[in-house]
C-alpha cells in the first residue's frame, strides 16, 4: 500500500507491484464497488488532502462522510465498497478472506 500522496508514483517502476488479486470476485463486483465509492470521494467538501486516510482502517461510514480525499482514501473506500457489494450479492463474495486484511496499515506478505 502506498503511504504517500501518490506523487512519486507518476514515474512507474519497470514492473508494477500487485499487492492482491481478487481472481474469484467477478469484475462487475469491482465496478459496483467503484460506483458505490466514487461519489463520496469525489464530493468531499474540503477537496484534496495529502494527509487524509494515511493511518489505520477506514470504515464504510467514514467513507460516506469524507471531509477530504486522496488516492489512499479512494483505495480504502473502494475496498470497503467491495465488501458492501458482497452484502448486496453473494456472487461478489469470492475470495473475501483476502479482502478482509487489505485495509490494514501494514499489508500481509502472505498473499
Amino acid at each position: 500500500k502506498p503511504m504517500n500522496d501518490g506523487g512519486v508514483l507518476w514515474v512507474l517502476p519497470e514492473s508494477p507491484v500487485i499487492n492482491a488479486e481478487f481472481k474469484e470476485i467477478p469484475p462487475v463486483c469491482g465496478r459496483i464497488a467503484l460506483a458505490l465509492s466514487y461519489s463520496p470521494v469525489a464530493r468531499a467538501p474540503n477537496g484534496y488532502s495529502a494527509r487524509k486516510c494515511l493511518v489505520g482502517q477506514t470504515s464504510w461510514q467514514s467513507c460516506l462522510s469524507l471531509s477530504a480525499y486522496n488516492c489512499i482514501c479512494a483505495e480504502k473506500c473502494w475496498v470497503r465498497a467491495l465488501k458492501r457489494s458482497c452484502q448486496l450479492s453473494k456472487s461478489c463474495c469470492g475470495n473475501m478472506e483476502d479482502v478482509k486484511n487489505y485495509d490494514r496499515l501494514v499489508t500481509s506478505t502472505e498473499w
